[in-house]
């Protein structure tokens, strides 16, 4: 009979395989319920996907009619899949000489005591991780103590998306070699994976108990690991002389919101040269990813648009908490063309109320070209967009940020022409600030250092007065365009997949849409015409007192350049651009 079983160790997966004794292993295949392989050992038949683990030998013994084989991956750097591991439905095949059976496959999480078990070439193996390898060896030989009267402290706890933040503070953190620990041995967080922080308040305090004066402010510290199991401890410990020094031990409680997590992180960045922004931003991200993320949605108001007589555009305007902008927008679908539909997106529950009673009464011209999408929840700006152009009627969609206000509509009806004869595959527009100056007039790619070298999506000219502006359109090429009025077809907009769902919130979107559409060889262009007016975000700026907005920008960016940069850095050198 084939056995399979798992535990967590220090962030290494380690399974145990028993067969019998007169067989040799071949292969293991660990897979999730929805046959996405997990981790594997041996070699694998053609088509199937290659493992996101690989399994490493760690020994083999005999137990009577038994041969045990011991496995480890090795460290597990992303603690979201460390915690998918506990929590997904698993199953290994597992594989014999003579026999193959697929098992399910529970995962454990280890003891402090349950180090010193497991077999002497799974410890030399782990012992040589350059990370926790000296930790391991102090709780594989028991050198472990507490230690008291330490100035520590652990002021905030959150958990979400099976992860946890804490934050708290040490005397001279920066100085010292730390580990965090979870679930017992199972999960662990080292000092170069957390974040340092400068509390001047504590060296203030320090400097009240004693002669001792600290050679740092950096006491603070943050971390991301594994949400803990319910009544597990939270362990702060320094390695020290070989030794794993307990300092601070205690079930955190957790905070009723994250609000805390942005500015601690964001205020660790900006003051500390030493701290990378992409490492800054990725602790954070998990937080700003809603748990209850559902594209659900329900239609109360739909166009009466008859096939017989279709619209040629359908204006996509998604709304995210400041409603009272749909008072202007409603004052342009009254004075739109008769064959523009008007398809509004609500992204926040909260508003849906407001926003239906304003809809509802309508005047029955208006009401006929409007179509109503309610989000059962907040799913953001791209996604959102996404799903106005999914209920779209026309063969040509107009993406419309909620704080657009359009004088008149004849730009937009000759860039129609202009896309419809094939000049160009999608168009952005000049838009300009209530007091006349620009806001957008086409979008350009730099590196800044002020952002740890990664490129920013600038606007050229912006707040100045606008240049060569006449009544006609004129169109320029462009590599990218804002997608605050954004021009094109429903059929190539669907093609490439929409807007990407790898953003949060929204920015960057539109920038890496016209970036795809460039390296498909699709010819996109800046429509430069007098008369639209972009209020810039009247409604996430409502998020920034707790940093939330700029937070979701910083990670946003992060993405974008992770996916972009290198595709960047070719092209700008191609056309000579410093």
């Amino acid at each position: 009979m084939l056995k399979c079983s798992g535990v967590v160790v220090l962030n290494h997966l380690v399974l145990t395989v028993s067969g019998p004794r007169s067989e040799s292993l071949r292969q293991i295949c660990v897979t999730s319920g929805d046959g996405q392989v997990v981790a594997r050992y041996g070699d694998k038949p053609d088509g199937d996907r290659a493992g996101l683990l690989t399994l490493h030998v760690g020994g083999r013994s005999f137990a009577k009619q038994e041969v045990i084989y011991s496995f480890v991956t090795d460290r597990i750097v992303d603690h979201t899949f460390i915690a998918s591991l506990e929590s997904v439905e698993l199953s290994a095949e597992v594989t014999f000489d003579l026999q193959s059976e697929r098992l399910p496959l529970l995962i454990g999480r280890a003891a402090a005591e349950d180090v010193g078990r497991l077999s002497p070439t799974l410890q030399r193996r782990l012992v040589q991780d350059k990370v926790v390898g000296g930790l391991f060896a102090a709780l594989a030989a028991g050198r472990v103590s507490a230690m008291g009267n330490v100035a520590i402290g652990l002021d905030y706890a959150f958990g979400q998306n099976g992860l946890l933040f804490i934050s708290g503070w040490l005397a001279n953190f920066d100085a010292l070699d730390v580990y965090v620990l979870t679930d017992g041995v199972a999960h662990v967080c080292s000092h170069q994976d957390m974040i340092a922080q400068n509390r001047s308040d504590v060296t203030e305090f320090l400097r009240g108990q004693g002669p001792n004066v600290p050679g740092t402010d950096f006491h603070g510290f943050c971390a991301v690991l594994p949400k803990v199991s319910a009544g597990s401890e939270v362990t702060i410990g320094i390695l020290q002389d070989n030794a794993f020094l307990v300092l601070h031990a205690c079930q955190p409680q957790l905070a009723t919101s994250n609000a805390s997590i942005f500015p601690k992180v964001i205020g660790a960045w900006q003051s500390s040269s030493k701290l990378p922004l992409n490492k800054a931003m990725r602790m954070i991200a998990p937080f700003l990813q809603s748990p209850n993320h559902s594209r659900d949605y329900h239609l109360p108001f739909r166009s009466i648009f008859q096939a017989a007589r279709p619209p040629v555009l359908s204006v996509v305007v998604p709304f995210y908490k400041e409603w009272r902008l749909l008072y202007s927008v409603l004052a342009m679908v009254r004075r739109s063309p008769d064959n523009w539909e008007w398809v509004f997106v609500c992204d926040d529950p909260t508003i849906v109320r407001l926003m239906r009673q304003l809809i509802s009464s309508s005047p029955d011209g208006a009401l006929s070209k409007i179509t109503f999408v309610v989000m059962r929840t907040n799913v953001g700006y791209g996604i959102a967009n996404n799903i106005g152009v999914r209920e779209a009627g026309a063969p040509h969609v107009l993406l419309m940020n909620s704080d657009i206000w359009m004088a008149d509509f004849e730009s937009v009806q000759k860039s129609l022409s202009i896309v419809e004869r094939g000049d160009f595959d999608l168009l952005g527009f000049t838009l300009l600030f209530e007091d006349g100056t620009v806001q957008h007039d086409g979008l350009s790619f730099r590196r800044s250092a002020e952002f740890d070298t990664m490129y920013l999506a600038l606007h050229p000219g912006k707040g100045l007065p606008p240049a060569d502006l006449t009544d006609a359109v004129q169109v320029r090429s462009a590599t990218a365009v804002t997608g605050a009025l954004m021009l094109t077809s429903k059929s190539l907009f669907e093609k490439i997949g929409g807007f990407s769902d790898r953003y949060i919130g929204g920015d960057f979107e539109d920038a890496d849409l016209c970036l795809t559409l460039g390296r498909l060889g699709r010819r996109i262009g800046l429509a430069r015409v007098r008369g639209i007016f972009h209020l810039e975000r009247q409604s996430i700026r409502r998020d920034a007192g707790n940093q939330l907005g700029f937070a979701r920008t910083l990670v946003n960016c992060d993405r974008f350049n992770r996916h972009w940069a290198g595709h960047l850095d070719s092209s700008l050198a191609e056309a000579g651009t410093p």
